[in-house]
């Protein structure tokens, strides 16, 4: 950030115990479910009267502090006139862009713009992102501005605010998605999406390299294993199905069939069919041949991180997200590789993320949009991406200097075809994503493959109605 940002404590944290937010959660769901909650004010009204006061307790629980609902009932004023206006701002705190870097933007943004003040609120648990801004969408809290977390409100019409034109003319049109011609979220950061960091000094011991088809891949593991080594780590109080819904499933649907998204939301691929089971299989074989750490399945995220940088396993499934973490923390090289499909390793998973929208009932849109421009004007955006290690989504490039391990990583995938995120499909409905996630995590703790199948498929129906 340099010397731009000035310090200061103005933000707020909005916390949520984990009881509540999953009752607030239950009520939403509930009456999505038989409702077909798209927008509709009078539903959202109601909503807020059942579901509100759980989240009101939740919203001051444990802070010493708290904030008032966001947002308003329709654009009124604006950024450019002398009277003071207050706006919301939900950011993602985390070991990479921490409170004080969020405080010292707030207090730049507000030094460059006197009559604009920023309520800032941070996601209490960055893994339940999700979850926690569909509630506060759902029960009327929807703050002015909100970086992050927008994967699957920002389908729901009636949610965002229309993108001024002037600010769509900056983005990278491949960046951009769009309902109707219209864009309504914007992309902060374009990711290699979770794949394979390897130990590089293990792999030459043992004279590996990385693997073309599944059958290579699992003849290093086998390699690795009867050496003594634990071939993986994982993190299974986090997610422990990474490698099932991101890669596998984003490159071994692609070799079956390119367009498998339009199947699946159209039945002619289900996830209970055999295509999908045979990718599940290979999953948790992975697990019951003994190919991660043992504790893994006990394992937190930090846990899973540090045991691969400390070389007690040989891979571990990230994203670039946390390449600069690893190429620091660990005492060795750190190499990468796109995860291979059954036959053939010439793609990897890419996401466009960390979406910026303006709640479309803020009653003051122009200070909002200033909030934008002004997280994307050069030097903020470069503060943004650089600590992700992200790359660009606008036209201008943000350049940096990148650790050794996303510049190669950039340079590997620059000869393979992106794919995006089976996670990241927009054509699923809304909850694909928790569904999916649930059902990988079933799998990996020894579920019964085809069961686990039969309830996500039925599940993925009833989303799609």
């Amino acid at each position: 950030m340099g010397n731009s940002f000035n310090c200061c404590s103005k933000s707020r944290i909005i916390c949520l115990e984990p009881d509540r937010e999953s009752a607030t959660i239950n009520i939403v769901n509930a009456v999505k479910n038989s409702c077909h909650l798209k927008g509709d004010t009078h539903v959202k009204k109601w909503l807020t009267g059942v579901a509100s006061s759980i989240l009101a307790l939740g919203v001051l629980a444990g802070c010493g502090g708290g904030t008032e609902p966001a947002g308003g009932n329709g654009g009124s004023d604006s950024g450019n006139s002398n009277e003071k206006v207050e706006i919301s701002f939900l950011y993602q705190m985390d070991d990479k862009r921490t409170q004080p870097y969020w405080d010292e933007l707030i207090a730049d943004f507000e030094s460059k713009n006197p009559n604009i003040k920023i309520k800032g609120m941070s996601y209490p648990d960055v893994a339940k992102k999700g979850d926690y801004i569909k509630t506060l969408y759902a029960t009327g809290q929807l703050p002015d501005v909100t970086l992050a977390g927008l994967e699957d409100i920002k389908l729901i019409d009636g949610v965002f605010m229309e993108v001024p034109e002037n600010i769509v003319s900056l983005f990278d049109e491949n960046a951009l998605s769009k309902r109707d011609g219209k864009v309504y979220t914007l992309p902060t950061a374009k990711y290699i999406m979770l794949d394979m960091f390897y130990n590089t000094e293990i792999f030459k011991k043992y004279n590996l390299t990385p693997p073309k088809t599944w059958a290579e891949f699992l003849a290093l593991c086998q390699t690795l294993k009867d050496n003594g080594m634990n071939p993986m780590v994982e993190a299974g109080q986090g997610v422990s199905g990474y490698i099932l819904h991101n890669p596998m499933m984003t490159v071994m649907l692609n070799e079956i069939a390119n367009d498998y998204p339009q199947k699946l939301v159209s039945g002619e691929l289900k996830f209970n069919g055999p295509e999908i089971a045979e990718i599940a299989t290979r999953f948790q074989e992975l697990w019951n041949k003994g190919y991660y750490q043992e504790g893994s399945l006990s394992f937190t995220a930090p846990q899973k991180e540090e045991a691969f940088m400390k070389g007690s396993a040989a891979m571990v499934v990230d994203g670039q997200f946390n390449a600069a973490k690893y190429a620091e923390g660990s005492n060795f090289e750190v190499g990468w590789f796109p995860l291979p499909a059954v036959n053939s390793a010439d793609t990897y998973p890419v996401m466009y993320g960390d979406d910026v929208g303006v709640s479309a009932e803020s009653k003051h849109p122009e200070a909002d949009w200033k909030l934008v421009e002004y997280l994307f004007s050069s030097d903020v955006y470069r503060s943004l991406i650089a600590p992700m290690s992200a790359t660009h989504t606008t036209k201008e490039a943000i350049t940096y200097e990148q650790n050794y391990l996303s510049t190669s990583m950039n340079e590997i995938s620059s000869q393979l075809k992106p794919l995006t995120s089976f996670m990241k499909i927009e054509s699923f409905p809304s909850g694909t994503t928790e569904a999916f996630r649930s059902t990988a995590q079933e799998i990996a703790y020894g579920a019964d493959v085809q069961k686990s199948l039969d309830q996500l498929e039925n599940k993925f129906r009833q989303l799609l109605e």
